[in-house]
């Protein structure tokens, strides 16, 4: 998945995944879920295209770069930035909307167990459970009770991410080069 995130090739800077990235001809910053904006530092000139994510309609997408104005055509699931010089810095700008959902974790036919989900963007934030309460369930491995961590009696709450909710004063981790050298799309 990291390997492709990002790809530059035929003169294309492709970025899939909204990930940070370290590749010869670009930097890509991303500072999902804190904030919708993607960063790209290119270090050659080079076409540029951006996935939208799916939670965000294109039409609320924006982008303006160091060397002037910015126009993104819609091209599928893609903006297209258009011709990029080197030296260039790009922002690409998103809201990050939060969402509420009920889901069911278990096995289908067995126990379940619903929760309500809190998104930002695509990130769960928060899980927190809905209804009983249970404290155990039949283990098919086991073949018998064995205690879940459903509800306050586990460890602790699943996805604790509330700092995620604000945004923050983010600072950049050193990232590795991406040279090349393995290719997984060429392995068969």
């Amino acid at each position: 998945m990291w390997k492709n995130a990002t790809r530059f090739e035929s003169g294309t800077l492709s970025v899939h995944m909204h990930i940070d990235k370290l590749l010869p001809q670009a930097e890509i910053r991303c500072y999902q879920p804190w904030r919708g904006l993607l960063t790209i530092d290119l270090k050659e000139s080079c076409k540029v295209r951006v996935r939208i994510p799916d939670f965000v309609n294109p039409s609320e997408m924006a982008a303006k770069s160091s060397k002037g104005e910015v126009k993104l055509r819609v091209w599928g699931n893609y903006a297209e930035l258009g011709d990029r010089k080197a030296g260039e810095k790009i922002e690409v700008t998103y809201p990050m909307p939060v969402r509420e959902e009920e889901a069911s974790i278990g096995n289908p036919g067995f126990r379940q167990y619903r929760y309500r989900v809190t998104w930002r963007g695509d990130t769960v934030v928060r899980m927190a459970p809905l209804g009983d309460m249970t404290a155990t369930a039949y283990s098919d491995f086991d073949k018998k009770q064995v205690p879940v961590f459903y509800g306050t009696e586990g460890p602790g709450p699943l996805y604790q991410r509330e700092q995620m909710l604000k945004d923050a004063d983010l600072k950049p981790a050193t990232l590795q080069m991406d040279d090349g050298t393995l290719d997984f799309w060429l392995l068969r």
